[in-house]
């Protein structure tokens, strides 16, 4: 009963500290993997490599992450078995009170888990609570359906450049009463995401990226004949016709390309608009991109945050020159931005661009 007061008190502290955290104050000294339902260090840890992750918003490093090697994801995937074992056998009754339950842990934890999403990948905060809103609606759904699924374990390996809101999430499933072990995180590169589809317990592969990436795990998947479900990037269409309602056309095209920073794989990211309304159209497009406010996207005014990291901004900034020498006309944006607060000016801003007279054979 003391120990159950004091992981209480304990947790109660750690929420009611991230809800104050500013930018540009987090340093994360726990673990960040998760195994048999607690945070632990790789097993491995002496022996492989460390990745700095950053905060968007300033640059700063924020913790270092240890990446997972073959021994530690073994471990983990053999405790997501065992644990699956357990889950199996349950009712459907029982794991659809746990997943319910996780839900509302998701629901009532919303602005800690919005706010450390925002720390982490620089989206605004009022995107990532509505990220939070979606994760336990669909939660709150599949519990629904538990009576009709088994379920499964899941060993999941978040990107190096956000590895923070995984293990929160891992501990709010714990917390719920899924069995130890039925959802374990394993961080790291690459290499950790070798092991981990080539491990013969893994029964299948989702993986959320580039194509190139979702390619080589399909090739990887293939030897065990492991099925795979891919979400890759793409570029998707918004086609506007003249019959519009204008202001919703805007409304919509603008967060189909500019959510969360244009990172979203399925972002529409090629406007099509019929020839009678394009000038008109393109006008109010690019009067409102100019007034977007871009800054610290812990604040609440903000609506637009920073690119995830160095290497990705210089990579869209490498496309808008691209685009320029191959005949695009940037009508507005398309260079980097560096805001007034000083403690921003190591952040990863970029001014939302619009590209005009674009054809689909460019880069």
């Amino acid at each position: 009963m003391l120990q159950g007061l004091l992981n209480l008190r304990a947790c109660l502290h750690r929420s009611a500290a991230i809800r104050t955290l500013s930018t540009g104050t987090l340093m994360i000294k726990e673990p960040l993997n998760y195994r048999e339902g607690e945070r632990v260090h790789p097993s491995d840890a002496a022996t492989t490599k460390k990745v700095r992750v950053h905060e968007s918003a300033t640059g700063r490093v924020i913790c270092d992450l240890i990446c997972s090697g073959q021994h530690e994801v073994d471990l983990a995937a053999r405790s997501a078995q065992t644990a699956f074992q357990t889950w199996s056998q349950m009712s459907g009754l029982e794991r659809g009170r746990i997943l319910l339950e996780a839900a509302r842990i998701i629901r009532d934890q919303k602005e800690e888990i919005a706010v450390m999403e925002t720390i982490n990948n620089g989206k605004p905060v009022y995107e990532a609570r509505a990220d939070v809103d979606t994760a336990w609606q669909c939660i709150e759904y599949y519990a629904g359906l538990a009576g009709t699924l088994s379920g499964n374990a899941m060993v999941f390996k978040p990107s190096p450049l956000t590895p923070v809101t995984a293990v929160m999430l891992a501990e709010i499933f714990t917390k719920a009463g899924i069995p130890k072990g039925l959802f374990n995180v394993v961080q790291g590169d690459a290499t950790t995401g070798e092991f981990l589809c080539n491990h013969p317990e893994v029964a299948k592969i989702s993986f959320t990226g580039s194509v190139p990436t979702g390619s080589k795990i399909m090739e990887m998947a293939s030897k065990g004949i492991k099925p795979v479900t891919l979400e890759l990037g793409g570029k998707s269409p918004v086609i506007i016709f003249s019959d519009c309602d204008m202001d919703n056309a805007v409304k919509g095209s603008l967060m189909a390309n500019f959510l969360s920073q244009g990172q979203v794989c399925n972002n529409g990211t090629r406007v099509f608009v019929q020839r009678e309304i394009h000038d008109r159209f393109l006008a109010e497009v690019v009067n409102r991109t100019k007034n977007i406010k871009i800054g610290d996207p812990l604040l609440e005014d903000t609506k637009m945050g920073a690119l995830i990291s160095q290497t990705h901004l210089d990579r869209v900034l490498g496309f808008v020159k691209q685009a320029k020498e191959q005949g695009a006309t940037v009508l507005c944006g398309g260079e980097k931005y560096v805001p007034e607060d000083l403690k921003l000016k190591n952040g990863y801003y970029m001014k939302p661009c619009i590209l005009a007279n674009c054809r689909d054979d460019m880069t």
